[in-house]
């Protein structure tokens, strides 16, 4: 307990305040003396309350919040008075800003967020943390604990490894004595499930506890013992020798490895071979951030990006480039690793060897990149201690020179320490674009958001820096942000940043290019972004133009009207409304088209119109973007019929009730035993119940190889809208012949009865299904002539260049 509230302070406290108030002052003032109390009574029910929680863990906030300890505070004395208000943690257990910003009720009345958490908002199941922790406690805890030695250590040593004449990876662990951290090691790679086989390695630099004693017989594993001690760097060179993996994996030996580390690491460099060398998100136990990838400044200083921070945080969350990862945990392929000549020996025995080798595979034309996908818990220290004076450590000074005359010309462009131009992108994005969007996209649900995942993906790999925010759904959309981030995408979302324009205030200069993306998005926030990013060169992407889409809707809702009686149709005021909605629409995206240095059009047709519309517009056409997957199944091997689309589109469900209602009776009658499947997320109920004998609900579809491997037709009888659908390219690129109407393909470019057959009456509609349904050969030239037609048109090879012509023209 603080030293103030010890019962002898208290009592000579009491003492003086008794004989104040016997005095003439005293009565006077006695009144705010008694206030003072009650404060003080206040400060000690708040102080009880937080300890009795077990919210607060005091190694947690020293270890995190450095000027604290460094200030001799007391941890909890000053979260209580300073640190809730400054929006910092208590514990992994709470998060402050992420508390205050989701209930603003709290944040109005000033109360400390965690005392009203543990007194109310538990109670009334206000959540403490968000939805998406980077590492979880439970993650965490089951490491820790699945790794922890509770046996004695001959029997925790009764483990073993599969053997693999020829393993994908070779894990190496250097070691010298520290027997429990190195079994804790080896015990949590035995419970590693990996797509890739692996050996481990324990190389061993003349231990003297039990070490020999407790590894040489554990089945399956390559226990090597130094004749003599080599010190770290030669330890793990002479080690590599014996490597039988493709891939060489350096883990020391006071780490646990999370689930699926191994997978996460090795992934980028089967993936990508322009990658040379991968490191892990190194975690403190207590779950704190240790180092997301390593930067090094001009004067050949490091500094481990992240350290003490929030493992969740937007800035160390996706697949990045960096100057160098640590040792503690990476992966690079053993030709590589040999080619370029191991751990430089001028660096024996350790330090700066990771970080010069980082640098030669950049050398040698390779990227070192960090992921924070794979995870590994680092007791910091305990290899070679944290005295820089003394020990293995002291090297770290002493190799520091070294370096920095080795490589005096490439950190001639580094930024000095602490140096206010600092940016993780450089020096590997020259340029940097921010998209902001409506939601994160949902590549696997409508065919806007793989359009938007392959235009960033192909910025991102010829050279930008991409960052992505989200307008409405600013939360961390799991495995859609997840798999951005993979891509090298930077992406923000709650509680790292709370509103757009804070966060342009902050980081909008930096930009060269912003994409706005969807009227709905651009007409809130243009006039911000124009203020806040006045270098930035803006482009509107349409996605589709939204006031011509609207504006067919309501002639096709006007035409229906027709056959409704008075008393269901809308009135004069109503409908004059609609217009009205029409016409404030069109203003606001033409208004954008305006203001924005380019506007990006899906097709010739709609790129037309704002030309007509706005004259002085500088535009440009990209067309949807995809995989062209091929045809596997042969017309025989093919039955049914199928609709595709979100149906968080309207149109969608237009097109759907349209062809269940008008056009399904007509092709039952011809061919009964047809089934017609209809398919796409977020179906609503008024779809839902169409399902019968010969209407098959699939719903979402997570691969669409499964749909059009197996059906024989497709159909788009869209009766509005405006863009380019989708559905029919990803019908055609695999081969699948699409009937559709002519809204359906306009500004595709496609051919009636060469590429597509097309039809607008149900009768002329049902009569194409059905012909095509049936001839083989009619169905073989219309799938064999689509696959050419969207290999030609839209296909990643054909429009990733025009992607890139844009955006180096625009800057």
């Amino acid at each position: 307990m603080h030293p103030f509230y010890r019962k002898s302070q208290q009592i000579v406290r009491q003492k003086l305040l008794n004989r104040v108030r016997s005095s003439y002052l005293g009565k006077q003032t006695s009144h705010w003396i008694s206030v003072l109390t009650g404060q003080h009574r206040k400060q000690k029910q708040i102080i009880a309350t937080i300890q009795e929680s077990g919210l607060f863990h005091e190694d947690y906030y020293l270890n995190t919040y450095t000027d604290v300890a460094n200030a001799g505070a007391d941890a909890l004395q000053h979260y209580i008075k300073f640190g809730a208000s400054e929006g910092r943690n208590p514990s992994r257990l709470f998060n402050t800003k992420y508390y205050l910003e989701e209930n603003p009720d709290v944040a109005k009345s000033g109360s400390n967020p965690l005392v009203h958490y543990i007194n109310y908002g538990k109670a009334e199941s206000r959540s403490p943390l968000p939805e998406y922790l980077a590492v979880s406690l439970e993650d965490l805890e089951s490491a820790l604990k699945q790794s922890a030695l509770v046996k004695p250590l001959k029997e925790e040593a009764e483990i073993s490894f599969p053997p693999y004449e020829k393993p994908d990876a070779t894990i190496i662990i250097p070691v010298f004595n520290e027997i429990r951290y190195t079994l804790r090691c080896l015990k949590a790679l035995t419970a590693q499930v990996s797509q890739y086989s692996f050996e481990v390695i324990v190389a061993d630099d003349r231990s003297s506890d039990e070490t020999e004693a407790l590894l040489s017989g554990i089945k399956g594993l390559n226990y090597i013992r130094n004749q003599q001690n080599l010190g770290f760097l030669l330890n793990c060179n002479h080690a590599s020798q014996f490597a039988q993996g493709r891939y060489l994996v350096f883990l020391n030996n006071d780490t646990v490895p999370l689930e699926n580390w191994l997978n996460e690491l090795l992934n980028p460099l089967e993936n990508d071979p322009k990658i040379g060398l991968v490191g892990s998100m190194l975690l403190y136990p207590d779950g704190i951030l240790q180092e997301a990838g390593g930067l090094i400044f001009e004067d050949a200083s490091g500094w481990n990006y992240g350290r003490g921070q929030d493992p969740s945080d937007c800035r160390y969350n996706f697949i990045r480039e960096t100057d160098y990862c640590s040792g503690a945990a990476i992966a690079i392929s053993k030709t590589l690793w040999h080619q370029i000549g191991k751990f430089d020996e001028q660096y024996k025995p350790a330090y700066y060897e990771d970080t010069d080798l980082a640098f030669r595979v950049r050398e040698a034309g390779y990227k070192t990149v960090y992921t924070p996908f794979s995870k590994v818990i680092h007791f910091e220290g305990i290899s070679s201690g944290t005295d820089l004076s003394s020990g293995t450590k002291r090297h770290q000074l002493i190799n520091q020179p070294k370096f920095k005359a080795r490589w005096q010309q490439e950190l001639s462009h580094r930024p000095k320490p602490s140096s206010p131009e600092f940016s993780v992108w450089k020096p590997y994005r020259k340029r940097l674009l921010l998209w902001i969007d409506a939601l994160t996209p949902t590549p696997d649900q409508d065919s806007g958001s793989i359009d938007t995942v392959n235009f960033l993906k192909t910025a991102t790999e010829a050279g930008w820096g991409v960052t992505f925010i989200p307008y409405s759904n600013q939360n961390h959309a799991g495995i859609y942000t997840n798999n951005l981030q993979r891509l090298g995408i930077e992406c923000w979302y709650r509680p790292y940043f709370k509103s757009i324009s804070q966060y342009l205030e902050e980081e909008g200069t930096q930009f060269d290019v912003i994409v706005l993306s969807r009227v709905t998005v651009a007409s809130r926030i243009i006039e911000e972004v124009l203020r806040l990013a006045p270098q930035a060169k803006l482009i509107f992407n349409t996605v589709d133009l939204h006031f011509l889409r609207q504006s067919r809707a309501l002639k096709i809702q006007q035409l229906e009207e027709t056959h409704l009686n008075e008393a269901e149709r809308l009135n004069e005021a109503e409908r004059q409304a609609q217009v009205r909605d029409v016409e404030d629409l069109k203003t606001q995206e033409l208004r954008v088209v305006q203001q924005c240095d380019l506007t990006i059009l899906i097709s010739d047709t709609e790129a037309e119109i704002v030309k007509q519309q706005v004259p002085s517009a500088k535009v440009a056409i990209i067309p949807i973007l995809r995989d062209i997957p091929g045809r596997h199944n042969l017309f025989a091997d093919r039955k049914d019929i199928c609709f595709l689309g979100g149906f968080s589109h309207t149109p969608n469900i237009d097109a759907v009730e349209y062809f269940v209602s008008a056009i399904w009776p007509l092709i039952k009658k011809k061919l009964p035993d047809i089934k017609f499947i209809i398919a796409g997320s977020n179906m609503p109920d008024s779809i839902k119940v169409l399902e019968s004998e010969n209407i098959i609900i699939e719903g979402f579809v997570p691969k669409l190889s499964s749909l059009f491997e197996n059906v024989r037709l497709s159909v788009a009888p869209l009766r509005y809208g405006a863009g380019m659908k989708g559905k029919i390219v990803s019908s055609m690129s695999f081969g699948v012949p699409v009937v559709a109407t002519d809204v359906a393909i306009e500004g595709m470019n496609l051919t009636n009865n060469l590429n597509i057959l097309t039809a607008d009456s149900p009768e002329e509609f049902c009569h194409q299904v059905c012909t095509t349904y049936t001839d083989e050969s009619l169905w073989e030239a219309l799938s064999i002539e689509g696959l050419k037609a969207v290999e030609k048109q839209f296909s990643i090879d054909v429009v990733s260049p025009r992607i890139i012509n844009i955006l180096n023209e625009i800057t």
